[in-house]
């Protein structure tokens, strides 16, 4: 397990995730907190010198060194708010610095986007993280959230997408139908209008 002494804070010391934090000889006490709002996740701190720190941060400063400017904060690679390794962590520009901003004229999200921010959406990622990565507005990720993933159609047509073969399209067409398989909704409706209905669907 390696160590890193913090650029400024000689006598504190983290391990590569920060799950052991030392200052002045002792192991510090690693806490969880969280903001109240629809948004936040829990996040580490530590506190020492009369102060509470975010470890997210410690961990940067020590592995990478210092910010360039107060306008960067952690990000995280994998965009896992619980991965704190720091391999994972970056300084990378703030989110509150880009929802102040408006918003771009280049701003608007590209239907190839789209698959990657559902796949954070099902990670339970935050809106805001996701929304200042696309300089666009909270609002819109949540209208993308509605869509996609209560919508019992669009759920249908994701399933199809990720589906590898024609049986687990055939299969997530039987789910759409409130079917378990693909023979329970054939011995239902009958194979013909089974099938029929996936030709229209072009499945």
């Amino acid at each position: 397990m390696q160590f890193k002494t913090h650029p400024i804070l000689e006598e504190l010391q983290l391990n590569e995730d920060g799950t052991i934090v030392i200052y002045k000889g002792k192991e510090l006490n690693v806490k969880s907190y969280q903001k109240q709002g629809r948004d936040n996740y829990p996040y580490k701190v530590v506190s020492f010198r009369n102060k509470t720190h975010r470890l997210s941060k410690l961990i940067c400063e020590c592995w990478h060194g210092m910010r360039e400017n107060r306008m960067q904060t952690t990000r995280r690679k994998d965009h896992n708010p619980h991965n704190d390794h720091y391999t994972n962590l970056y300084w990378g520009s703030s989110n509150n610095v880009t929802k102040k901003r408006k918003r771009g004229k280049h701003s608007k999200i590209k239907e190839a986007d789209i698959q990657d921010i559902l796949d954070r959406l099902e990670k339970n990622e935050p809106l805001a993280s996701i929304a200042a990565d696309y300089d666009t507005s909270d609002m819109s990720i949540h209208r993308i959230k509605k869509k996609y993933l209560t919508d019992k159609w669009q759920i249908l047509k994701r399933e199809i997408v990720k589906a590898h073969d024609g049986h687990g399209r055939r299969l997530a067409f039987a789910k759409y139908l409130t079917f378990n398989s693909v023979s329970e909704a054939i011995d239902t409706l009958g194979k013909k209008q089974f099938i029929n209905k996936c030709n229209e669907l072009m499945i």
